[in-house]
């Protein structure tokens, strides 16, 4: 399931979809991903950076509605011409 939720980030980050992101303690955080590794996601607001532990976030909340087959499809479509290039 991590792969599945770090493909749905790459989709967001791509696309630069704004998100809400609700954190262990509740608290809202609206943004765009800006980047993410095995254990962060690098979000940006209007006014500030953020950087967020996975395990932090409990929920993402896209503003607009994500077809997930569709996005899984891109990333994958994404990664496998990245590998192709030998990036």
């Amino acid at each position: 399931m991590h792969m599945f939720f770090d493909s749905i980030l790459m989709y967001l980050e791509h696309y630069e979809m704004p998100c809400t992101f609700v954190l262990s303690n509740g608290k809202p955080l609206k943004g765009k991903v800006v980047g993410r590794d095995k254990y962060m996601i690098y979000v940006e607001t209007e006014e500030k950076q953020h950087f967020l532990f996975k395990s932090n976030v409990m929920d993402v909340i896209p503003n607009e509605k994500i077809d997930l087959k569709t996005a899984k499809e891109s990333v994958k479509n994404h990664l496998s011409k990245k590998t192709r290039s030998g990036i």
